[in-house]
């Protein structure tokens, strides 16, 4: 078994899973609320490391809602952005060393067995591909100083929010990933009107192309190879594949209520606003195994479209009747449920330094579900070694597939 460490998932459900006889409430059809709020981590501070951030997810896109202040990081993923491109393992002189092989087999030589089948019996190239990240999107929103800040995932509706005071008005942003939309929805507000100003534009390690419109933003890149970092350590295990692969887009729209908007080279600059919703679409161009000719604006263009007509008020609806469906199905009700009044990260530093607080053990269980949810769809991959979030171009286990075990722990909430 391969450690779990850098793994988003498994390293909460094998602790936890347990927990389900301990007192689990399941709601037919998922259509009774909690009166709680045992399903939402929260925090005093924006995240300041990637593993720190908010995870959103719908089986295709994923994205990491760091909610900092004076500028907004949001990371991107899409479940079939890999490094390489297809190709055949096939290597058709190995058969030549089975015998050799078997022989040093037979006469205990397991360490010179060992190097004629590193050497000469694996596939071309020997190590595997790599999950890869498209990029990040940036809000700068420019002013340092906000009070009251409170940073919050509710994982049964698959809404990370934001909030703060800036001078004397409320800021509130608000994130989800929608699965029956194909679409990430970030919308900013404030509570006075005219208070919304910020930029807005694309960064990624494989962007080719970033332009600004009156209200819109659009990234374009393809990964290319090999990786520039030696092939040691966790590197090793990733293949160094030359050339160019799978291309992608990523397409944003701005809904304004209120103030201007203009393009300025790569950025988009919001004045004004009293609120403004933005809508993101990410496409590759994988076709399946073999064929990664698909048309990544194309597709990006048939999904806004789709929502064209659509305000944030129908976009959250749709997304959160479609993701409660499938959380709003388990509350475990354990422990001290007032602890959910403090801070998620206090919380777990308390229980590091030895306190009890049993009720985190139920929220890790709901965060261990979340994952699963927001990585695993109809029409995306199956989740990876790290759900559907990678920030890395040479990721930990190159954020692969393995099916010794690690595979099978993801799907191991699937039935709760």
């Amino acid at each position: 078994m391969k450690p779990q460490n850098h793994h988003l998932l498994p390293e909460f459900i094998v602790d936890f899973l347990a927990l389900i006889i301990l007192g689990c409430s399941t709601a037919p059809g998922g259509a009774a609320e909690s009166t709680s709020r045992d399903m939402v981590t929260w925090y005093r501070q924006p995240a300041q490391q990637w593993h720190q951030a908010m995870p959103l997810g719908n089986g295709m896109i994923g994205a990491m809602v760091f909610g900092g202040v004076p500028q907004e990081r949001i990371a991107l993923n899409e479940s079939s952005f890999w490094s390489g491109r297809p190709h055949d393992y096939d290597n058709t002189n190995a058969f030549q060393y089975f015998p050799q092989i078997r022989d040093l087999v037979f006469a205990d030589k397991f360490q010179e067995a060992e190097k004629m089948a590193n050497d000469h019996f694996w596939g071309i190239p020997k190590a595997q591909e790599a999950y890869q990240p498209i990029g990040d999107l940036l809000l700068s929103f420019g002013s340092t100083n906000f009070t009251d800040y409170r940073r919050e995932l509710d994982m049964k509706t698959g809404v990370a929010k934001v909030s703060y005071r800036s001078r004397d008005a409320v800021i509130t942003r608000e994130a989800f990933v929608s699965w029956p939309d194909r679409v990430l929805v970030v919308r900013i507000s404030a509570d006075k009107p005219g208070r919304i100003n910020f930029s807005a534009q694309f960064r990624g390690p494989y962007l080719e192309t970033s332009v600004a419109g009156r209200d819109r933003l659009v990234m374009d890149g393809a990964w290319k190879g090999p990786f520039s970092a030696p092939p040691t350590g966790m590197a090793g295990l990733i293949a160094r594949t030359a050339g160019k692969g799978l291309g992608y887009e990523a397409a944003l729209v701005a809904q304004l209520e209120g103030g201007s908007s203009e393009a300025a080279g790569s950025m988009l600059n919001i004045t004004n606003a009293d609120a403004v919703t933005l809508v993101v679409a990410v496409a590759t161009s994988f076709v399946n195994y073999h064929d990664i000719s698909g048309d990544p604006a194309a597709r990006c263009k048939k999904v806004l479209n789709a929502v064209a007509g659509k305000r944030f008020a129908a976009l959250y609806k749709r997304h959160v009747d479609d993701f409660r469906n499938l959380m709003g199905r388990v509350h475990l009700q354990i422990g001290d449920a007032s602890q959910n009044e403090k801070p998620t990260d206090e919380r777990l530093k308390a229980v590091r330094a030895g306190g009890t607080d049993v009720n985190l053990e139920a929220l890790a269980f709901q965060f261990g579900r979340y994952i699963l949810a927001s990585s695993s769809r109809v029409g995306g991959q199956p989740a990876n070694l790290q759900g559907i979030w990678d920030e890395e171009i040479l990721p930990p286990w190159g954020s692969k597939y393995t099916v010794n075990i690690n595979l099978q722990m993801n799907y191991w909430p699937a039935e709760v």
